[in-house]
């Protein structure tokens, strides 16, 4: 009986020595839980970004009205017109540009021409096909317009031939009709023939106002079959091939471009939406009423744009490949500007990282020691370097001639932190191209390789903080 409780005993103890050291385990994991859970709560939310590898671009774009030095002529007799040009065409001074059938004698004539199929020999017969067959392969049941644009086309286009008829029957007409039997227009200036015209022709920077942009006019043709009177528009003459585009710019972007253009750029790089066409041309900024405006130049492509009043335009104001950083990644620290040849290598390396130091001892004695430098942007015969033992009128000197020189001049340069390591390195980068949200850096010259790991937000950490 004994025996039994003393085994009894023994169990007992076995068994509470088995849950306390249960439960101090427990307890303790359950502390070490609550400690990792309180630390992380109070620690920083990191962001990371993987670097790669991409393009970044800023554009502006906008609708702009367009500037010519331009006519538009009236006719001053009642009469037929027989236009002796093709819409677009030059004309030279004193050449002829139509001709005014006062009785209609003519037309009657160049209709029975036309009816037997006495075709010109100048007929552009190949132009006609290529409307046609542009008009067929872009056919849409829903958009009929289209028809009547490429009937008008047509119709102008024969139009345009009747001056041809004219000039090859010109003698035959003549001795029928007499030589007063029509009167022949000519132009007083060379230049660029159109028959369209939409009442802005006389339009200048000086008379231009922000309802030029709100109520957009349509070019109207000035061709007909029917007899026109009097002070009819007829043709409009663009004498000059140098002419412009105006855009109204938001304020933001207005102070974009006008900083550009104060900082010595010139010119930019533009795309015509209509025809995907892209050229460089010089621009320049200018207020009026308040509202800022952007005037690109040119002096080439008149005739492109002749029927043409609004042009839609993209303005590249900087494109790159290379490494994409996010901007808010960015850091500013401030180095100090030496000379290249005050760097020195240090006792174990062939790197040119340290500099000599001048310094006083605890007596008073000048010293020299060499101090590890992290250097950025070498340029010129210039570097940036930075250590937190430098600071600004310290002094470095140069042992083998015995110059010293003054650290006063600072720089700004910019970097990232990286975290590959598990803690915030400040790691360079040299600044291609910078929009509002990203940045291209040139990996030659930077810090940071593709696929480094880097903190997105700056300003969430300290640098050499350890992250994990």
């Amino acid at each position: 009986m004994a025996d039994r409780q003393r085994v009894g005993n023994r169990d007992s103890l076995n068994w509470r020595l088995h849950f306390n050291i249960g439960t101090v385990v427990f307890l303790l994991i359950v502390i070490f839980l609550a400690g990792n859970m309180v630390r992380s709560a109070g620690k920083k939310k990191l962001a990371v970004y993987e670097v790669s590898n991409s393009e970044i671009s800023d554009t502006i774009k906008g609708t702009g009205v367009i500037l010519r030095k331009e006519k538009v002529y009236t006719t001053t007799e009642d009469g037929y017109i027989h236009n002796y040009l093709s819409d677009g065409a030059r004309v030279k001074s004193d050449g002829i540009v139509y001709t005014v059938d006062k009785t209609g004698k003519i037309q009657e004539e160049v209709n029975q021409i036309i009816e037997k199929n006495e075709t010109p020999d100048n007929l552009d017969t190949g132009s006609i096909l290529d409307e046609l067959r542009a008009f067929t392969d872009s056919y849409d049941d829903s958009v009929f317009y289209t028809v009547e644009e490429t009937n008008n086309e047509l119709e102008h286009d024969l139009l345009s031939y009747t001056g041809t008829i004219l000039s090859q029957n010109k003698k035959e007409l003549e001795k029928k009709y007499g030589k007063d039997c029509y009167i022949e227009v000519r132009s007083e200036k060379s230049g660029l023939v159109s028959y369209s015209s939409d009442g802005l022709e006389e339009l200048t920077t000086d008379t231009l106002t922000e309802k030029v942009f709100k109520g957009k006019v349509h070019m109207n043709d000035l061709r007909t079959q029917e007899m026109t009177k009097a002070g009819s528009d007829v043709y409009r003459l663009t004498t000059s091939q140098n002419w412009q585009i105006i855009l109204p710019l938001s304020s933001d972007d207005y102070q974009r471009m006008h900083s550009m253009n104060e900082n010595g750029t010139t010119s930019v790089k533009i795309t015509i939406e209509k025809d995907d066409f892209q050229t460089t041309v010089p621009f320049s900024c200018f207020e009026k009423g308040g509202q800022g405006y952007l005037k690109l130049s040119f002096s080439n492509y008149v005739q492109r744009y002749l029927s043409e009043r609004y042009l839609s335009v993209e303005i590249l104001l900087l494109q790159g490949t290379g490494l994409k950083i996010p901007a808010s990644a960015l850091v500013e620290k401030e180095t100090f500007r030496v000379p290249e040849d005050y760097l020195t290598r240090g006792s174990n390396t062939e790197t040119r990282n340290h500099v000599n130091l001048i310094y006083k001892d605890k007596k008073g004695n000048e010293k020299v020691k060499q101090v590890t430098v992290k250097v950025f942007d070498v340029q010129d015969g210039m570097a940036s370097i930075y250590s937190s033992e430098l600071k600004r009128g310290d002094h470095i000197e140069k042992l083998d001639e015995a110059l010293t020189y003054s650290l006063d001049k600072t720089a700004v340069c910019y970097g990232v932190y990286s975290v590959n390591s598990g803690y915030a390195i400040f790691s360079y980068v040299d600044i291609a191209e910078r929009n509002e949200d990203y940045c291209i850096v040139n990996e030659e010259s930077s810090e940071i390789r593709l696929y480094d790991r880097i903190v997105l937000n700056s300003n969430t950490i300290s640098e050499n903080e350890i992250i994990y």
